[in-house]
């Protein structure tokens, strides 16, 4: 069975509040980290029926970027809303 791992990096100011967000993959084309100014991770637990969520951006992160983010993740066609939709209508 095939393997890979991806890692995240996450620096923090004094406040706690994400300054830099790096990742790397074993399976991706890059040996680098590569930057990154936000992110969504989120995990499904089955044995307890419950998600985990992690959601980050930079500080320096601007408002015009940080919406398109979230509207490419989650309306997007090939994003999460649309095929939950179009799944609940069918069934």
């Amino acid at each position: 069975m095939k393997k890979a791992e991806i890692k995240l990096q996450v620096e923090l100011d004094e406040n706690n509040v994400p300054e830099n967000i790096m990742w790397s993959s074993t399976d991706g084309n890059n040996a680098e980290e590569l930057p990154a100014k936000a992110m969504f991770l989120a995990l499904w637990d089955s044995h307890y029926k419950n998600s985990m969520r992690i959601d980050l951006w930079t500080k320096d992160m601007p408002y015009d970027e940080m919406k398109r983010f979230f509207l490419r993740n989650f309306t997007n066609p090939r994003g999460f809303i649309y095929p939950f939709f179009r799944w609940r209508s069918h069934g």
